[in-house]
């Protein structure tokens, strides 16, 4: 096997193994799940250190949701107000002490992983159909 072959068998194995995207996209969305789950948990025990740790690493996830996102599309804007406002909402929980807002949260979190993992679904499938799977 010449230099170029086994660097493309290099870069053909390396792609296999990647994570896309939108794996990584639905990998932070479960983290805010179970962050949220957590969350539930603390405020029912009143765990104040808790809920507060719980809610700094919420933040730090939907940072990095945000740091995913190309918000110079239209589409892409709209998720970066999404993950803007999950993430004030996070740091007005975390501030103002009062959790109203949890129900509402995991809803939309579930939607929005929901439209993901239908996305992931159709790339899979496209995957399969050009055999670049």
């Amino acid at each position: 096997m010449n230099h170029y072959e086994r660097a493309r068998a290099a870069y053909e194995q390396t792609k296999k193994e990647t994570v896309s995207p939108i794996q990584v996209t639905l990998l932070l969305l479960r983290q805010i799940e179970r962050g949220i789950d957590q969350l539930d948990r603390a405020l029912f025990i009143q765990d104040e250190r808790l809920i507060d740790t719980t809610l700094r690493d919420l933040q730090f996830v939907t940072f990095e949701l945000l740091g995913l996102v190309d918000p110079s599309t239209e589409g892409g804007l709209r998720l970066y107000q999404l993950y803007a406002v999950w993430n004030r909402t996070f740091a007005r929980m975390r501030i103002e002490r009062t959790f109203d807002d949890v129900a509402e949260l995991r809803e939309q979190v579930s939607d929005v992983k929901a439209s993901w993992e239908d996305a992931l679904r159709k790339q899979r499938h496209e995957w399969l159909r050009r055999g670049t799977l």
